[in-house]
């Protein structure tokens, strides 16, 4: 059962983030509520948090405080937690509207002087752990259509039977022991959730004829469920009982012709009864041993989803009706020597787990996507696996010795190995896994390395838990002979790469690494085969020079430090050298005896590299001694270009490198494209120095309201950050440029960059790279979103292979005009909701061609109209729609075959 929630509710958020026009508050405080209600004009949802420490005070009345709320106007919804020490329940709440009420009870156990006078309630949840009295007269709520009641008891629960008005009910109640035949006069009653310790009794003759959901839960084993409850209305069951008394004994047959889903989960079972079931689509059973289950399921030839945990499973596989199974858990079959999955050509899900030795054949399985196999002492080797699987988990098994990923597997997204003893090796191709980007190995003692390839798998993750010297084996890159001795054995392009791959794994091992970084790096390492070396043996920090204050010129700092210069030109080398003489240092021709590496004439090399290792050109020795401004002036012919260096500069998080681009600017000042990551220095930085020198160069340089910002006493914590609050202080555009100066140098706050900063496009499509596509994949039925993604974003999104014909619901938020047509082509879709200030004047032709679309929320205060094109969402049920303007609406919405709900919170044109 969905049940209305304050977040349903437009901009509905707690109070000290609320705006003018929201309609939903969570108070968490005592707030003086006229002060309240005279700001927010909208206001008709209140939830109060009874249990925040801010209630606690022994002098806080609560039945007083909710007095002045329900006396300042009336609510439509009204949601309190537990906390609150009330005894009763205020008489005002009785003269309110309500349509929706949750209340956590606490210690009021007669609630008879408010509900049965609320005749507008439609929905009601109340949560207590005592027995309630709901009072005389509640039956007579005749337009009360969900309930849910969790208590100890229900002292008059006559009135429940009695409530004729009621189609979804659920019930969790500890001491009910028995369900009569009243229950059936709740003849529209579509949903019934029974949560029942001690329940040991239905009475024959209860029958829930109108019923399309049962869910029973109970802590003992009813005796005989009657025939009569299982009506042939019921789309979905579910059973669950896992005490051990007695067993519990169905009708011998169950005529559901409309059932789609069945759940049993039982301790003890007479006999599993022969279903008529043909509309069946999932099977959900965890029973004890019980005899000759998939012969009893003679006419669902339609079973899509098979869960089946027996132990054993005494039946054959050949012997389920339905050979259309696309997704498997459960045991073994072991009256078959091999379970041949050959049966299910549509098997896409695979999770199998046994208790030793089984054989499985999937070699025919050309849809399998997902397998997982789980406690297998026969498994030896993978090697033979159909073409289009994406991911691979093996748990506990015991003789797996090899794993080989062929070329074949092109799809391959995730292979994870656990608790494998005796694997020893895992090979693979990395030119053809172009889609391989996660492999997870815990604990498996006997695999001492991973190979070398899984380095040149682009953006792949490696995780080894429980395996801490699980590393790639790199003997060859730690002695320099061997190094150069591999080389010559090798393609020189490859060696660059298998020495880059390492470069990377070693010193960004979690990271996500940019095409653009190694296509960079490749430059530089294709130019010297010591180099190659270098970026290994120095770890990068040696290759930096600006690390040694070089443009400060301190020289005593560089005195007896060695210099490898590498150029093209013996005049060139001669030059630099003698520059280099002038400042103390020595110079070698040995890379590997060098503290610095200057790179002469490749000036475009150093250029295309700025963004990994910072490196001296030619022309920036010559120009050492100089006392002009820097390259990066804040002049009109200054270029694009430089300011983005000087940009991408300031993305380091290393002390000296922030020092040294303060000196820049200090001499050819400050370019407004980047205050944002000078005010990131100045709240960030690891060294207390370099904060106190940014905060005082800021301080000449920008406005007061940006200085503001600047000498605010605020954290960014990455846990919790606090960009939500400085958006009511401070322009979006400055927090924007803030943002995303703090994601590339941390890695975090990619939200907020997203939410305020709509101008840097190449920073905004690394974040859906990098971070939302991930998250996208690893959940691609769900895709919740709220941050303003613009429709080029949101197209890579929807264009996701892993996407198409799994999207079920998309929550965004959006401040475009439009949504992008790609929308159109996830008919899967089913749930669509639309956050932000959406511009939209008319509905998306792409929401028109949705045609499984059931709930519709957009926030569109601009919108003017729902057209007649509504009329193709025949499945539609709700509808919600936050708009500022009068709005038109055709009558084609009221004339949709299922739609229950149609809300808009601003006028509707007549």
């Amino acid at each position: 059962m969905n049940f209305k929630n304050l977040r349903d509710y437009h901009e509905a958020t707690w109070l000290q983030y609320a705006r003018h026009d929201m309609e939903g508050v969570y108070i968490t405080k005592p707030e003086d509520p006229t002060t309240i209600v005279n700001r927010f004009g909208a206001l008709k949802a209140l939830e109060i948090e009874f249990d925040k420490g801010a209630f606690n005070k022994k002098s806080f009345d609560a039945s007083a405080y909710l007095e002045e709320w329900f006396n300042s106007k009336p609510f439509e919804y009204f949601g309190m937690r537990r906390g609150h020490h009330m005894t009763k329940l205020p008489d005002s709440m009785a003269r309110q509207a309500f349509k929706y009420l949750n209340l956590g009870t606490g210690d009021i156990s007669d609630l008879s002087n408010v509900l049965p006078y609320l005749s507008n309630l439609s929905e009601l949840k109340l949560s207590s752990t005592i027995a309630l009295t709901l009072g005389k007269g509640f039956s007579n709520l005749s337009k009360l259509k969900i309930l849910s009641i969790q208590a100890k008891n229900i002292e008059d629960i006559e009135e429940i039977w009695e409530c004729s008005s009621l189609e979804h009910l659920s019930l969790r109640i500890t001491d009910l022991r028995n369900i009569s035949t009243k229950i059936n006069k709740l003849r529209q009653l579509k949903t019934l959730i029974l949560y029942v310790e001690e329940l040991d009794k239905i009475e024959a003759g209860v029958a829930f004829t109108h019923i399309e959901n049962l869910d029973l839960h109970t802590q003992k084993n009813i005796s005989a469920i009657p025939n009569s409850i299982f009506s042939t209305s019921l789309k979905k069951i579910a059973i669950t009982s896992y005490l051990m008394e007695g067993a519990i004994q169905f009708p011998t047959t169950l005529q559901l012709p409309n059932l789609q889903e069945f759940t049993l989960k039982l301790k003890t079972l007479k006999e599993f009864p022969r279903l008529a079931a043909p509309a069946l689509k999932k099977l959900d059973l965890n029973l004890p041993s019980c005899d000759s289950i998939l012969p009893k399921l003679f006419e669902s030839t339609q079973i899509e989803d098979l869960i089946l945990h027996t132990n054993p499973i005494k039946d054959d596989i050949k012997q389920l009706p339905s050979k259309g199974v696309k997704r498997y858990n459960g045991g073994v079959f072991h009256t078959s020597e091999v379970m041949d999955f050959a049966i299910w050509p549509d098997l896409n899900q695979l999770n199998i787990s046994g208790n030793g030795d089984f054989k499985i054949n999937i070699s025919d399985n050309k849809q399998l996507q997902r397998l997982f196999i789980n406690e297998n002492n026969f498994l030896k080797t993978i090697e033979r696996l159909p073409e289009n699987i994406e991911e691979i988990s093996i748990n506990k098994a015991e003789n797996l010795s090899h794993v080989h990923l062929t070329s074949s597997l092109k799809s391959l997204k995730s292979l994870t190995i656990k608790n494998c003893p005796n694997l020893s090796s895992i090979s693979l191709n990395e030119k053809e896994l172009t889609n391989f980007c996660s492999l997870s190995v815990e604990n498996c003692a006997s695999l001492e390395k991973l190979p070398i390839e899984i380095l040149l798998v682009p953006g792949l993750h490696v995780r080894t838990a429980g395996n801490a010297d699980l590393l790639v084996n790199t003997d060859f890159v730690r002695d320099y002979s061997k190094l150069l001795k591999y080389l010559e054995k090798v393609d020189i392009p490859r060696a660059a790469l298998l020495a880059l791959g390492f470069w990377i794994f070693n010193h960004t091992r979690f990271e996500t690494i940019s095409k653009k970084i190694k296509e960079n790096t490749l430059l530089l390492l294709e130019y010297s085969n010591d180099l190659i070396f270098n970026l290994i043996r120095k770890n990068v920090a040696y290759l930096n020079p600006n690390n040694e204050s070089f443009i400060n010129l301190n020289t005593a700092s560089l005195k007896d430090q060695k210099i490898v210069i590498v150029g093209n030109t013996f005049d060139t080398k001669t030059v630099l050298k003698s520059k280099a003489k002038e400042l103390g240092l020595k110079n070698t021709t040995k890379v590997k005896d060098a503290d610095f590496i200057l790179i002469a004439k490749k000036s475009k090399i150093s250029e295309e590299l700025k963004n990994t290792v910072i490196l001296l050109t030619e022309k920036e020795l010559h120009d050492k001694h100089e006392t002009k401004n820097p390259k990066f002036l804040k002049q009109e012919d200054t270029t694009v270009e430089h300011k983005e260096s000087l940009r991408q500069i300031l993305w380091s998080t290393d002390p000296d490198i922030e020092l040294m681009a303060l000196e820049m600017m200090k001499n050819g000042g400050l370019p407004d494209e980047v205050i944002g990551e000078c005010i990131a220095i100045a709240k960030t930085s690891m060294n207390a120095n370099v904060k106190a020198k940014y905060k005082s160069f800021l301080k000449g340089q920008v406005s007061g309201e940006i200085f503001k910002l600047v000498s605010k006493n605020v954290r960014f914590n990455l846990d919790n950050s606090p960009f939500w609050k400085l958006h009511y202080e401070f322009p979006k555009e400055l927090l924007g440029k803030l943002a995303a100066a703090l994601y590339k140098r941390t890695g975090k706050f990619w939200a907020d960059t997203l939410n305020f900063n709509p101008n840097d496009l190449e920073i905004r499509m690394e974040i859906v790279q990098n971070i939302l596509i991930p998250k996208v994949i690893e959940r691609p039925h769900y895709i919740q979103f709220p941050y303003n993604l613009k429709n080029e974003e949101l197209k890579v999104l929807l264009d996701l292979p892993e996407v198409k014909g799994k999207l079920k619901r998309l929550n965004i938020s959006s401040i475009e005009k439009d949504l992008p047509k790609e929308l159109g082509n996830h008919i899967s879709l089913k749930e669509l909701i639309i956050n932000g200030e959406f511009m939209a004047t008319e509905m998306p032709k792409a929401i028109f061609k949705l045609k499984r679309l059931s709930h519709l929320k957009i926030n569109a205060p601009v919108l003017s109209s729902v057209d007649d094109k509504i009329s193709e969402l025949k499945e539609l049920k709700e509808i919600i729609i936050y708009n500022k303007i009068p709005i038109s609406v055709s009558d084609e919405l009221r004339k949709l075959p299922k739609i229950k709900r149609m809300y808009f919170s601003g006028k509707v044109k007549e």
